[in-house]
């Protein structure tokens, strides 16, 4: 008898234990870049991170709570392999990644806290490099420049991620999901609200994404912007987005579409399109983008890129990219803020 009840309760804390997991997995990016910059910029070499994907460490769990109900968070943080600092210096833009809790079951999922948008979702549909070296997404002269030059792991990376922010997602039917992400009014003393709405259909070979993200400040003009530059009193910054990508035996094309509009500050549209093709265990990749800059400025962009991958099993992969990028296709000045910048990177993959 002593040894059933030992028995039972054995089994009752395995089934328990069960019910909620967490679990710790990851991606480690490094490579040696070299950049060579216009005009009097010096050029630079060294390792780097993120040159094909983003380093991050992630630790999700879920419970079971019954009834296809749960509960699940997700933390994820940049370690830093390249100085070995444990976690790289929040003067860093996107160093803090996604960090939220929430519920899911039959009705879909609802997360809180800094959750990744829907513009991320369309970019990465349309993007064979995602947002790594030739896709053109970041800063400095990118086509597709939208972080602020101030922005740390604790402020806003607008069109990424955004504090304070609720997200439901529906569930899936016959390939259409819908999604929408709200950051409540003067939330972080920034006098702005989100609301960025999203589309999906994935069927198969294709995949489908719209992004529809729109920044409004309030009777004030913001006192900590989610955008670069901010926006005045009762403005805002409106940003769509569509891409797609599709899937034939060993090859995969990409394409996306933009537009984004502030006022007379902002009005631009961008185009890209991309593909990729499977050789064994290789993969060779590229990529072209451009932005038309609508505004007197007329500051466009271009960016061309080429990849190719070599996996050495599952998790672990070389890498090779090379790009160049023109921040101003209109000005004949070969200096740090038109010229035209050209990288080229070798480095290593692994996930765990």
């Amino acid at each position: 008898m002593k040894k059933s009840l030992i028995a039972l309760a054995a089994l009752a804390a395995t089934a328990s234990f069960a019910q909620s997991s967490v679990t710790i997995s990851g991606l480690i990016d490094t490579a040696y870049v070299a950049t060579n910059n216009p005009g009097a910029v010096a050029d630079t070499k060294g390792l780097a991170a993120n040159g094909s994907a983003t380093t991050v460490l992630n630790v999700a769990g879920s419970e079971d709570l019954g009834g296809g109900l749960k509960a699940n968070f997700q933390l994820q943080i940049t370690p830093d392999f390249i100085n070995g600092a444990g976690v790289e210096s929040t003067t860093a833009v996107g160093n803090g990644q996604q960090a939220f809790v929430g519920l899911s079951g039959n009705f879909g999922t609802v997360k809180l806290g800094r959750v990744n948008t829907n513009a991320l979702d369309a970019w990465g549909a349309g993007s064979v490099f995602g947002t790594a070296i030739g896709s053109g997404y970041g800063s400095n002269g990118n086509i597709f420049t939208r972080y602020s030059a101030t922005a740390t792991a604790t402020t806003q990376t607008a069109p990424t991620r955004f504090n304070g922010a609720v997200r439901y997602e529906s569930p899936v039917f016959s390939g259409f999901s819908a999604s929408v992400l709200a950051v409540p009014k003067a939330n972080d003393a920034s006098g702005e609200s989100v609301t960025d709405i999203g589309l999906k259909y994935n069927n198969g070979p294709l995949n489908v994404v719209y992004a529809s993200q729109k920044v409004k400040a309030a009777g004030t003009a913001a006192t900590n912007s989610f955008l670069p530059g901010g926006l005045t009193a009762n403005t805002s910054n409106k940003l769509n987005t569509l891409a797609a990508n599709y899937t034939f035996g060993a090859a995969t094309v990409y394409g996306a579409y933009w537009t984004e509009k502030q006022g007379t500050t902002t009005d631009a549209a961008g185009q890209m399109i991309g593909a990729k093709y499977v050789i064994g265990a290789t993969t060779l990749m590229a990529s072209f983008g451009k932005s038309n800059d609508k505004t007197t400025n007329n500051v466009d962009k271009k960016i061309a890129g080429i990849g190719a991958d070599y996996a050495l099993s599952k998790r672990t992969a070389l890498y090779a990219r090379f790009d160049t990028r023109d921040a101003n296709t209109n000005s004949a000045t070969d200096d740090a803020t038109n010229g035209t910048v050209k990288r080229t990177a070798v480095g290593v993959r692994h996930t765990f």
